[in-house]
């Protein structure tokens, strides 16, 4: 099926085998008046106009930038999650994961049949849950139907594939672009050039301040996931200061300072200036306290007192107090 959109965007995007016949699904990425034609050899039905609405919550797909990830809308999304587990479980799981502040679920997808259709019911209950899916796939042979199906629902995050020669088949089969693993992203252990989700168990806060792009495992993210929220991971740069990981930007750091640490933390590059430290609990991301630091030559020395549990750290720019007219 060829669609053709605003400002002469046209896409091919491929259908799959349903039932006695075949589907097809889009998602618009632009408002505005959409012409859709199905082909079938050099067969070409009549077409077919559809209306779009502006949708305010609208997202896009997401994509990696800068080290980090975002969806088309420019909202940074942090991939924090775990494996899916059997399928026939999947509706108790997400739930789980869902409690646990995660924002990903991997699942391993089956061939075609009728596990198509419950993957189905597991992606409408991921985004209904507000999860996103990272689905890896089992075989090259079923790469045309999976991006058929699943490339324009809302759930879907990333491809995961076994062989890197399956990459040209998704790109071919996914006009939104999801990242792949192995080609946009990464999923290990080890830091290298493009984004790495960290794949293993460790505090998530240690991973995530150490400069990985998001986290998979069987923990609570809850905290951490409150801390970041809003916050783009690309535009900071991750350092070692004292007992404390950081993340820094020019106007702005983020600490994460393991229980039981003390020391004196060091941050330097930033706009020299006024600025205020709240310190938050790494259980829910609440604020607990503030307290005015200053960087007069653009560093700020932040002591830290013995902690009695792992202590999250937001330095931002002091809000000059607004006058009262008289």
């Amino acid at each position: 099926m060829t669609v053709t959109g605003p400002a002469g965007l046209s896409t091919a995007v491929p259908a799959f085998p349903h039932e006695a016949g075949w589907r097809v699904r889009f998602a618009p990425p632009l408002p505005g008046h959409w012409q859709v034609v199905a082909s079938h050899g050099r067969e070409l039905s009549p077409p077919l106009g559809l209306d779009v609405d502006p949708d305010p919550a609208a997202r896009g797909a997401i994509h990696s930038q800068d080290g980090a990830f975002r969806y088309e809308s420019g909202e940074p999304f942090l991939p924090l999650g775990a494996d899916l587990g059997p399928l026939a479980d999947a509706e108790a799981r997400l739930a789980e994961l869902a409690a646990a502040g995660a924002t990903v679920a991997r699942l391993a997808a089956e061939p075609p049949g009728e596990s198509a259709q419950r993957l189905d019911r597991v992606l409408d209950l991921a985004a209904e849950q507000g999860l996103s899916v990272i689905m890896t796939l089992p075989a090259a042979s079923w790469t045309l139907h999976a991006g058929a199906r699943w490339a324009a629902h809302p759930a879907l995050f990333a491809w995961s594939r076994d062989s890197p020669e399956w990459t040209d088949a998704l790109r071919a089969v996914d006009p939104y672009g999801h990242p792949i693993a192995g080609v946009d992203f990464e999923i290990g252990s080890g830091l290298g050039h493009l984004p790495v989700l960290y794949d293993g168990d460790r505090s998530p806060w240690a991973t995530i301040f150490s400069g990985y792009a998001g986290h998979l495992a069987d923990v609570r993210f809850r905290g951490l996931r409150a801390f970041l929220a809003g916050e783009c991971l690309g535009r900071f740069a991750p350092i070692a200061t004292g007992p404390a990981l950081a993340l820094t930007a020019s106007n702005k750091a983020l600490l994460w300072i393991p229980s039981t640490s003390e020391g004196l933390v060091t941050l330097s590059g930033l706009t020299p200036g006024p600025y205020i430290a709240t310190w938050c609990s790494t259980a829910d991301g609440s604020a607990q306290r503030q307290d005015p630091v200053a960087a007069p030559d653009g560093t700020i020395r932040l002591a830290i007192p013995a902690l009695p549990a792992d202590t999250a750290v937001r330095v931002t720019p002091a809000v000059p107090a607004q006058r009262t007219p008289r």
